[in-house]
Formats: C-alpha cells, sequence, structure tokens
C-alpha cells in the first residue's frame, strides 16, 4: 500500500482495511496505570501481530466508554513504533493510526515523526458532518468539499 497523503478519511481506511491487518486499541482500563498497561498490553498486541504476518497495524481509540480511556497518541505511536524497530520488522509494516485527538497541522506532523504512516483523525470527519448535518455550513458547500477544505 502506498500513502500519498498521510491523512487518511474513513472511506480510505475502510478500503486499506483489505489488506493484513490488526487493529490494536490504544486504550486503558480508567483504573490502570498508563505506563505499565501500554507496555504490556499494547507492545503485546502489537507483538502478537508479527507472529500472524500482518503488513499494517491500525492504533485507534475509536472504542472509548466509560470504562476505557485512550492512551494519548504520541505514547502510543512511539511505543509500538519502537517495539516494532527493536524486534525488526519496523520495515516491514506499516501504522496507520486512527485517532480523535489529531486535528491540527502540528498534531499530523508530530505522528508522523512519531512513526505514522497514515492518519484518520475521524472525529474531525465526523464533527464535520454534524455541522454540516446542523446547517452550519452554505447549503451549496456539500460535505466531500468540506473534507477537501478541511485537507
Amino acid at each position: 500500500m502506498r500513502l500519498h497523503l498521510s491523512l487518511l478519511i474513513d472511506t480510505d481506511l475502510m478500503i486499506n482495511k483489505v489488506c493484513q491487518h490488526m487493529i490494536l486499541y490504544i486504550l486503558a482500563p480508567h483504573n490502570a496505570p498508563l505506563f505499565s498497561f501500554l507496555a504490556t498490553r499494547s507492545v503485546s498486541r502489537a507483538r502478537l501481530s508479527l507472529d500472524r504476518t500482518v503488513f499494517t497495524l491500525i492504533p485507534s481509540d475509536r472504542e472509548i466508554s466509560s470504562e476505557r480511556a485512550p492512551i494519548p497518541a504520541l505514547l502510543a505511536m512511539a511505543a509500538v513504533h519502537h517495539h516494532l524497530i527493536r524486534k525488526g520488522q519496523r520495515q516491514l509494516t506499516g501504522i496507520i493510526l486512527e485517532t480523535g485527538e489529531a486535528r491540527e497541522v502540528q498534531h499530523f506532523a508530530c505522528l508522523v515523526g512519531y512513526g505514522a504512516n497514515g492518519i484518520n483523525p475521524y472525529l474531525v470527519f465526523e464533527t464535520l458532518a454534524n455541522l454540516k448535518k446542523r446547517g452550519h455550513f452554505s447549503e451549496k458547500l456539500s460535505m466531500e468539499a468540506a473534507v477537501d477544505n478541511y485537507i
């Protein structure tokens, strides 16, 4: 898979999920110590993916609930990226981050710098759709145009 832009919209991510991938939820129980949870759970899931010949890891914070809080995206990216480097598998594995945290250019730049090959800022697109639905955009502006303007 080749990415010309590091930013992916939801439809792009759905198409790309056809390849061998594993979704790695970057969520921790509210009462768990963050660093120990990240070191054991997320990295062990990344290790499991290597054993299964997964070509793309998708760290995701989409499943937030009252029981599970998101691990900061930069911290999760650093942990997964450096784990793959230590195991000699980073060059064989793509990382597409699915996060609600990324909103601004600086966020994307930092995430790419920390090892993300692609980023799906799903919350931005959900917010744009909600604003369009509530009539905050001109009638002439399509959803596709709103997404293109954001990108």
